[in-house]
Protein backbone atom coordinates (compact mmCIF):
# COMPACT_ATOMS: atom_id res chain seq x y z
CA UNK A 1 0.00 0.00 0.00
CA UNK A 2 1.07 3.59 -0.58
CA UNK A 3 2.86 5.76 2.08
CA UNK A 4 5.17 4.97 5.10
CA UNK A 5 4.98 5.78 8.62
CA UNK A 6 6.80 9.15 7.80
CA UNK A 7 4.18 9.95 5.08
CA UNK A 8 1.15 12.52 6.17
CA UNK A 9 -1.87 10.20 4.80
CA UNK A 10 -5.44 10.01 5.41
CA UNK A 11 -7.16 6.67 5.44
CA UNK A 12 -11.00 6.69 4.80
CA UNK A 13 -13.65 3.78 5.34
CA UNK A 14 -16.61 4.77 2.89
CA UNK A 15 -20.21 3.23 3.43
CA UNK A 16 -22.16 5.64 2.51
CA UNK A 17 -23.35 9.00 1.47
CA UNK A 18 -22.59 10.13 4.43
CA UNK A 19 -18.85 9.33 4.82
CA UNK A 20 -18.77 10.80 1.43
CA UNK A 21 -19.93 14.04 3.05
CA UNK A 22 -17.64 13.92 6.02
CA UNK A 23 -14.81 13.24 3.81
CA UNK A 24 -15.70 15.78 0.86
CA UNK A 25 -15.50 18.46 4.58
CA UNK A 26 -12.15 17.20 6.05
CA UNK A 27 -9.95 16.73 3.47
CA UNK A 28 -9.32 20.39 2.37
CA UNK A 29 -8.34 20.66 6.44
CA UNK A 30 -6.35 17.99 6.36
CA UNK A 31 -2.55 17.80 7.01
CA UNK A 32 -1.98 15.33 3.93
CA UNK A 33 -2.28 19.13 1.55
CA UNK A 34 -0.17 20.88 3.97
CA UNK A 35 1.24 23.82 1.68
CA UNK A 36 -1.22 23.51 -1.03
CA UNK A 37 -2.99 26.16 -2.69
CA UNK A 38 -6.80 26.54 -2.67
CA UNK A 39 -7.22 25.74 -6.65
CA UNK A 40 -5.46 22.67 -6.47
CA UNK A 41 -7.01 21.67 -2.66
CA UNK A 42 -10.38 21.99 -4.41
CA UNK A 43 -9.37 19.85 -7.35
CA UNK A 44 -7.91 17.23 -5.24
CA UNK A 45 -11.43 17.50 -2.83
CA UNK A 46 -13.53 16.87 -6.14
CA UNK A 47 -11.42 14.12 -6.96
CA UNK A 48 -11.76 12.57 -3.50
CA UNK A 49 -15.76 13.32 -3.64
CA UNK A 50 -15.89 11.55 -7.32
CA UNK A 51 -13.88 8.32 -6.41
CA UNK A 52 -15.70 8.11 -3.10
CA UNK A 53 -19.11 8.00 -4.76
CA UNK A 54 -18.56 5.69 -7.02
CA UNK A 55 -17.72 3.34 -4.20
CA UNK A 56 -20.82 4.06 -2.72
CA UNK A 57 -22.96 3.72 -6.25
CA UNK A 58 -21.23 0.22 -7.20
CA UNK A 59 -19.61 -1.47 -4.66
CA UNK A 60 -21.46 -0.07 -1.35
CA UNK A 61 -18.53 -0.06 0.65
CA UNK A 62 -14.70 0.25 0.25
CA UNK A 63 -11.56 2.33 1.52
CA UNK A 64 -9.74 5.48 0.27
CA UNK A 65 -6.77 6.51 1.08
CA UNK A 66 -4.52 9.88 0.36
CA UNK A 67 -0.99 10.27 0.68
CA UNK A 68 1.74 12.73 -0.51
CA UNK A 69 5.50 12.26 -1.39
CA UNK A 70 7.50 15.50 -1.43
CA UNK A 71 10.15 16.27 -3.94
CA UNK A 72 12.74 19.06 -4.53
CA UNK A 73 9.86 21.24 -6.62
CA UNK A 74 6.88 19.73 -6.09
CA UNK A 75 4.62 17.54 -4.37
CA UNK A 76 2.49 14.61 -5.79
CA UNK A 77 -1.01 14.01 -3.67
CA UNK A 78 -1.42 10.33 -4.29
CA UNK A 79 -5.26 9.13 -4.36
CA UNK A 80 -6.42 5.65 -3.70
CA UNK A 81 -9.49 4.27 -4.00
CA UNK A 82 -10.49 0.51 -3.42
CA UNK A 83 -13.61 -1.96 -3.24
CA UNK A 84 -14.49 -5.39 -3.48
CA UNK A 85 -17.40 -4.69 -5.31
CA UNK A 86 -18.92 -6.70 -9.10
CA UNK A 87 -15.41 -4.89 -10.93
CA UNK A 88 -15.84 -3.21 -14.09
CA UNK A 89 -16.35 -5.25 -17.38
CA UNK A 90 -14.87 -2.71 -19.56
CA UNK A 91 -12.47 -0.67 -18.32
CA UNK A 92 -11.71 1.20 -21.52
CA UNK A 93 -15.56 2.09 -21.57
CA UNK A 94 -15.52 3.20 -18.02
CA UNK A 95 -13.32 5.99 -19.00
CA UNK A 96 -15.83 7.42 -21.64
CA UNK A 97 -17.76 10.31 -20.95
CA UNK A 98 -21.57 8.92 -20.66
CA UNK A 99 -20.80 5.20 -19.97
CA UNK A 100 -22.98 3.83 -17.15
CA UNK A 101 -23.53 0.40 -16.26
CA UNK A 102 -25.09 1.48 -12.78
CA UNK A 103 -27.89 4.11 -13.81
CA UNK A 104 -26.21 6.97 -12.91
CA UNK A 105 -23.97 9.91 -15.65
CA UNK A 106 -21.13 7.49 -16.06
CA UNK A 107 -19.12 10.81 -15.93
CA UNK A 108 -17.27 10.55 -12.52
CA UNK A 109 -14.43 8.55 -13.70
CA UNK A 110 -13.98 10.67 -16.90
CA UNK A 111 -13.62 13.77 -14.62
CA UNK A 112 -11.16 12.23 -12.72
CA UNK A 113 -9.20 10.90 -15.29
CA UNK A 114 -9.12 14.67 -16.82
CA UNK A 115 -7.84 15.99 -13.53
CA UNK A 116 -5.44 14.03 -12.92
CA UNK A 117 -1.93 14.04 -13.83
CA UNK A 118 -1.56 10.31 -13.70
CA UNK A 119 -4.55 8.07 -13.35
CA UNK A 120 -4.98 4.18 -13.88
CA UNK A 121 -8.03 1.44 -13.51
CA UNK A 122 -7.33 -2.10 -12.19
CA UNK A 123 -10.54 -4.37 -12.10
CA UNK A 124 -11.35 -8.01 -11.44
CA UNK A 125 -14.81 -9.36 -11.68
CA UNK A 126 -16.09 -10.22 -8.73
CA UNK A 127 -12.84 -9.14 -6.95
CA UNK A 128 -13.29 -5.41 -6.76
CA UNK A 129 -11.94 -2.12 -8.21
CA UNK A 130 -8.71 -0.35 -7.21
CA UNK A 131 -8.41 3.05 -8.73
CA UNK A 132 -4.84 5.63 -8.94
CA UNK A 133 -5.22 9.77 -9.37
CA UNK A 134 -2.17 11.20 -8.97
CA UNK A 135 -2.24 15.14 -8.85
CA UNK A 136 1.15 16.80 -8.74
CA UNK A 137 0.89 20.12 -7.42
CA UNK A 138 3.87 23.27 -6.68
CA UNK A 139 3.90 23.73 -3.09
CA UNK A 140 3.08 27.61 -1.48
CA UNK A 141 6.48 29.45 0.21
CA UNK A 142 5.67 29.35 3.78
CA UNK A 143 7.80 32.79 3.65
CA UNK A 144 5.57 34.93 2.05
CA UNK A 145 1.89 34.23 0.82
CA UNK A 146 2.52 34.28 -3.01
CA UNK A 147 0.60 30.89 -4.41
CA UNK A 148 3.37 29.32 -6.48
CA UNK A 149 0.45 26.76 -8.34
CA UNK A 150 -0.37 28.05 -11.65
CA UNK A 151 -2.96 30.22 -11.03
CA UNK A 152 -6.33 29.93 -13.05
CA UNK A 153 -8.44 32.61 -14.28
CA UNK A 154 -11.80 32.68 -12.45
CA UNK A 155 -14.11 31.63 -14.65
CA UNK A 156 -17.49 34.64 -15.46
CA UNK A 157 -20.73 33.33 -14.35
CA UNK A 158 -23.46 34.51 -17.41
CA UNK A 159 -26.97 35.07 -15.68
CA UNK A 160 -30.32 35.44 -17.94
CA UNK A 161 -33.63 36.45 -16.34
CA UNK A 162 -37.20 37.01 -17.89
CA UNK A 163 -40.69 37.20 -16.49
CA UNK A 164 -43.20 36.84 -19.79
CA UNK A 165 -46.99 35.84 -18.80
CA UNK A 166 -46.72 34.73 -15.72
CA UNK A 167 -43.98 32.70 -15.77
CA UNK A 168 -40.58 33.30 -14.66
CA UNK A 169 -37.00 31.96 -15.23
CA UNK A 170 -33.23 32.38 -14.72
CA UNK A 171 -30.29 31.07 -16.59
CA UNK A 172 -27.24 30.85 -14.76
CA UNK A 173 -24.03 29.34 -16.76
CA UNK A 174 -20.02 29.04 -16.28
CA UNK A 175 -17.18 27.69 -18.18
CA UNK A 176 -14.73 25.65 -16.54
CA UNK A 177 -12.05 27.76 -15.29
CA UNK A 178 -9.52 29.12 -17.13
CA UNK A 179 -11.71 28.95 -20.06
CA UNK A 180 -13.99 31.43 -22.34
CA UNK A 181 -16.30 29.35 -23.45
CA UNK A 182 -18.80 27.11 -22.52
CA UNK A 183 -20.13 23.49 -23.76
CA UNK A 184 -23.33 23.87 -21.07
CA UNK A 185 -26.19 26.03 -22.00
CA UNK A 186 -30.20 26.23 -21.90
CA UNK A 187 -33.27 27.88 -23.40
CA UNK A 188 -36.76 28.58 -22.34
CA UNK A 189 -39.33 29.21 -25.48
CA UNK A 190 -42.87 29.59 -25.98
CA UNK A 191 -44.48 27.15 -28.72
CA UNK A 192 -47.73 25.03 -28.79
CA UNK A 193 -49.84 26.67 -25.72
CA UNK A 194 -47.07 26.47 -23.32
CA UNK A 195 -43.14 26.14 -22.64
CA UNK A 196 -40.13 24.57 -23.74
CA UNK A 197 -37.12 24.69 -20.88
CA UNK A 198 -33.89 22.83 -22.95
CA UNK A 199 -30.52 22.08 -20.57
CA UNK A 200 -27.43 20.88 -22.97
CA UNK A 201 -24.15 19.41 -22.18
CA UNK A 202 -21.90 19.40 -24.94
CA UNK A 203 -19.45 16.42 -24.96
CA UNK A 204 -15.64 18.04 -23.90
CA UNK A 205 -14.99 21.65 -23.33
CA UNK A 206 -14.05 24.73 -25.51
CA UNK A 207 -14.86 26.33 -28.18
CA UNK A 208 -15.81 23.32 -29.91
CA UNK A 209 -18.25 21.97 -27.12
CA UNK A 210 -19.96 25.45 -27.17
CA UNK A 211 -20.39 25.39 -31.29
CA UNK A 212 -22.28 22.01 -30.35
CA UNK A 213 -23.89 23.34 -28.08
CA UNK A 214 -25.32 26.84 -29.60
CA UNK A 215 -26.01 23.69 -32.80
CA UNK A 216 -28.42 22.34 -30.97
CA UNK A 217 -29.92 24.90 -29.70
CA UNK A 218 -30.79 26.78 -33.07
CA UNK A 219 -31.60 23.29 -34.05
CA UNK A 220 -34.54 23.16 -31.22
CA UNK A 221 -35.77 26.37 -32.39
CA UNK A 222 -36.23 26.07 -35.88
CA UNK A 223 -38.06 22.96 -35.07
CA UNK A 224 -39.22 23.67 -31.77
CA UNK A 225 -42.99 21.62 -30.72
CA UNK A 226 -44.38 20.10 -27.86
CA UNK A 227 -43.69 16.44 -28.42
CA UNK A 228 -40.48 16.22 -26.84
CA UNK A 229 -39.39 12.82 -28.42
CA UNK A 230 -39.23 14.78 -32.03
CA UNK A 231 -36.67 17.42 -30.35
CA UNK A 232 -34.78 14.66 -29.31
CA UNK A 233 -34.76 12.98 -32.90
CA UNK A 234 -34.01 16.41 -34.64
CA UNK A 235 -30.85 17.01 -32.51
CA UNK A 236 -29.55 13.88 -32.68
CA UNK A 237 -29.52 13.65 -36.41
CA UNK A 238 -28.04 17.53 -36.47
CA UNK A 239 -25.02 16.72 -34.18
CA UNK A 240 -23.80 13.24 -36.06
CA UNK A 241 -20.49 13.52 -36.42
CA UNK A 242 -19.61 15.54 -33.62
CA UNK A 243 -18.71 14.79 -30.08
CA UNK A 244 -22.41 14.90 -29.31
CA UNK A 245 -24.10 16.30 -26.47
CA UNK A 246 -26.50 15.45 -23.17
CA UNK A 247 -29.84 16.93 -23.52
CA UNK A 248 -32.52 17.74 -21.06
CA UNK A 249 -36.16 18.64 -23.02
CA UNK A 250 -39.14 19.14 -20.62
CA UNK A 251 -42.47 21.12 -21.95
CA UNK A 252 -44.73 23.11 -19.56
CA UNK A 253 -48.37 23.16 -20.50
CA UNK A 254 -50.68 25.70 -19.65
CA UNK A 255 -53.55 24.11 -20.57
CA UNK A 256 -53.54 21.04 -18.24
CA UNK A 257 -50.76 22.34 -15.97
CA UNK A 258 -48.77 18.97 -16.51
CA UNK A 259 -44.95 18.62 -17.60
CA UNK A 260 -43.42 16.05 -19.85
CA UNK A 261 -39.56 15.77 -19.53
CA UNK A 262 -37.21 13.14 -21.30
CA UNK A 263 -33.54 13.26 -20.68
CA UNK A 264 -30.31 11.74 -22.32
CA UNK A 265 -26.87 11.78 -20.67
CA UNK A 266 -25.98 14.42 -17.67
CA UNK A 267 -28.63 16.09 -17.41
CA UNK A 268 -31.09 16.16 -14.33
CA UNK A 269 -34.22 18.57 -13.42
CA UNK A 270 -36.47 18.49 -10.43
CA UNK A 271 -40.01 20.46 -9.66
CA UNK A 272 -40.57 21.12 -5.84
CA UNK A 273 -43.82 22.92 -4.40
CA UNK A 274 -46.97 22.44 -2.50
CA UNK A 275 -47.35 19.11 -4.25
CA UNK A 276 -44.13 17.48 -2.87
CA UNK A 277 -40.88 16.93 -4.92
CA UNK A 278 -40.40 15.16 -8.30
CA UNK A 279 -37.36 13.72 -9.68
CA UNK A 280 -36.83 14.03 -13.44
CA UNK A 281 -34.59 10.66 -14.76
CA UNK A 282 -32.20 10.57 -18.02
CA UNK A 283 -31.14 7.47 -19.68
CA UNK A 284 -27.61 7.00 -20.47
CA UNK A 285 -26.66 8.44 -24.11
CA UNK A 286 -25.34 10.91 -26.19
CA UNK A 287 -27.34 13.07 -28.78
CA UNK A 288 -25.73 12.50 -32.11
CA UNK A 289 -23.83 9.19 -31.21
CA UNK A 290 -26.01 6.95 -28.91
CA UNK A 291 -29.64 8.01 -28.95
CA UNK A 292 -31.41 5.11 -26.21
CA UNK A 293 -35.47 4.88 -26.33
CA UNK A 294 -36.50 7.63 -24.63
CA UNK A 295 -38.65 7.35 -21.36
CA UNK A 296 -40.95 10.42 -21.23
CA UNK A 297 -41.73 11.29 -17.90
CA UNK A 298 -45.34 13.29 -16.27
CA UNK A 299 -46.32 15.41 -13.63
CA UNK A 300 -48.71 17.74 -12.59
CA UNK A 301 -47.51 21.38 -11.55
CA UNK A 302 -49.09 24.01 -9.27
CA UNK A 303 -48.79 27.70 -9.19
CA UNK A 304 -45.36 28.67 -7.25
CA UNK A 305 -43.63 25.03 -8.17
CA UNK A 306 -40.10 25.54 -8.53
CA UNK A 307 -38.90 23.77 -11.71
CA UNK A 308 -34.67 22.99 -12.07
CA UNK A 309 -32.63 21.73 -14.79
CA UNK A 310 -29.24 21.29 -14.66
CA UNK A 311 -25.62 19.57 -15.97
CA UNK A 312 -23.47 17.30 -14.32
CA UNK A 313 -20.88 20.53 -13.86
CA UNK A 314 -23.07 21.01 -11.12
CA UNK A 315 -22.50 18.91 -8.09
CA UNK A 316 -25.85 16.35 -8.32
CA UNK A 317 -25.22 15.19 -4.74
CA UNK A 318 -26.08 18.73 -3.43
CA UNK A 319 -28.12 20.61 -5.57
CA UNK A 320 -31.11 19.13 -4.35
CA UNK A 321 -30.57 19.89 -0.78
CA UNK A 322 -30.03 23.03 -1.80
CA UNK A 323 -32.76 23.97 -3.83
CA UNK A 324 -35.31 22.71 -1.40
CA UNK A 325 -34.19 24.59 1.27
CA UNK A 326 -34.14 27.78 -0.79
CA UNK A 327 -37.21 27.29 -2.68
CA UNK A 328 -38.82 30.03 -1.42
CA UNK A 329 -35.77 32.65 -2.63
CA UNK A 330 -36.28 34.49 -6.33
CA UNK A 331 -35.71 32.23 -8.98
CA UNK A 332 -32.87 34.11 -10.07
CA UNK A 333 -30.77 33.85 -6.89
CA UNK A 334 -31.73 30.28 -6.78
CA UNK A 335 -29.86 30.27 -9.54
CA UNK A 336 -26.48 31.51 -8.83
CA UNK A 337 -26.29 30.32 -5.77
CA UNK A 338 -26.17 26.51 -7.78
CA UNK A 339 -23.52 27.38 -9.75
CA UNK A 340 -21.45 29.72 -7.32
CA UNK A 341 -21.62 27.33 -4.75
CA UNK A 342 -21.60 23.96 -6.62
CA UNK A 343 -20.23 24.33 -9.70
CA UNK A 344 -17.36 22.18 -10.34
CA UNK A 345 -13.88 23.78 -10.86
CA UNK A 346 -12.94 21.81 -13.68
CA UNK A 347 -16.36 21.00 -15.64
CA UNK A 348 -18.42 23.94 -17.63
CA UNK A 349 -21.52 24.35 -15.11
CA UNK A 350 -25.47 25.62 -16.34
CA UNK A 351 -28.50 25.45 -14.37
CA UNK A 352 -32.28 26.90 -15.17
CA UNK A 353 -34.65 27.77 -12.69
CA UNK A 354 -38.53 28.35 -13.43
CA UNK A 355 -41.30 29.38 -11.43
CA UNK A 356 -44.74 28.24 -12.76
CA UNK A 357 -47.25 30.67 -12.55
Amino acid sequence: MPGTANTPELLFRIGGEADVRVLVQSIPRHGVLAGVSEIDRSLIATIVSELASNIVKYAGRGTLRVCRAERADALDIDIWAEDSGAGIADLELAVKDHFSTGGTLGLGLPGVKRMADSFWIRSDADQGTLVFARKTVRMQSSKDNRVTAPVLSSAPMRIESEQADGLHYSIASRPYQGNPYSGDMARVMAVDGGWLAIIIDASGHGRAASEVAQHALEVMGRNATSQVESIFLRVHDALKGSGGAAVGVMFLDDSSSMLRYAGVGNTRAMKTGSAGEWVGISRDGVLGNRLPNLHIQETAMAPGDLIVLWTDGVSDFEVRKLVTKNAFKAEEEIAKMIVSQLAKPYDDACCLTLRWR
